[in-house]
């Protein structure tokens, strides 16, 4: 890929005339790694621009899924990076979510315990026991949910780790 030139090129390519000036190229390939780079164009020079493309490894596939669920997918080229990201970005929003809303029932339900342990009269005793209960049942929901996010946090972690390494088609 030429900058400033819409058609993509094919290679390898024998001659292809271009203006002078400052271009930036990108060469890429399935299962190559792209390059990049910048060529001068001299006025009424040929200019010879030899390129070569590394193979994508494994190796730095299952690294790029060890920092970011996807990462390898992503790398190789495969579109179920999009998958393991989704899951990941997702579930890590439900898990930000769920810790502030922990926080909010437990410091709601420190009040009632205190509410409780304060209730002198046996109407406000049992009032104060009963908001007490309904706020520990939504806590423990609360740290439920919690755990099963968590799970499928390093879940999707993990899997993208394995595609990775058994499942993709770098050598």
């Amino acid at each position: 890929k030429i900058a400033g030139i819409k058609d993509v090129q094919r290679l390898p390519m024998q001659y292809f005339e271009l203006k002078y000036g400052m271009y930036n190229l990108k060469a890429f390939g399935i299962g190559l790694e792209s390059k990049k780079e910048k060529v001068l164009i001299e006025k009424q020079k040929t200019t010879n621009i030899d390129i070569n493309l590394v193979k994508k490894k494994k190796s730095k596939s299952v690294r790029y899924s060890l920092i970011f669920p996807g990462g390898g997918q992503f790398y190789e080229g495969s579109k179920r990076g999009v998958v393991y990201s989704g899951i990941f970005i997702g579930t890590g929003y439900l898990l930000v979510n769920t810790l502030s809303s922990l926080s909010e029932n437990r410091d709601l339900l420190d009040k009632y315990r205190l509410d409780y342990q304060n209730a002198i009269a046996s109407a406000d005793i049992d009032e104060a026991w009963s908001l007490y209960e309904k706020q520990a049942i939504k806590v423990n929901d609360t740290q439920d949910n919690l755990m099963i996010i968590g799970t499928t946090l390093a879940s999707a972690w993990i899997s993208s780790i394995i595609d990775s390494y058994f499942f993709s088609k770098l050598k």
